[in-house]
């Protein structure tokens, strides 16, 4: 199956303008690929989740400054 999903963010501020989204990364849509997760830990957001090959399973993570 070709089918793609995508982690997306988008900056919402203490007044509630919403910034412009963006994509982290595309995933499988499949649910063996879990649920991504982030972090916020200084100026940064962590994200985390499961990438799913044919022959491997693996943890992908990617950083964003704020």
């Amino acid at each position: 199956q070709n089918d793609q999903s995508a982690i997306r963010m988008q900056k919402v501020n203490m007044s509630g303008l919403v910034g412009q989204a963006i994509t982290i990364d595309r995933i499988s849509p499949e649910r063996s690929s879990g649920f991504p997760q982030m972090v916020h830990y200084k100026d940064h957001l962590y994200f985390a989740w499961t990438s799913n090959t044919e022959n491997e399973n693996s943890i992908i993570s990617k950083k964003i400054k704020l």
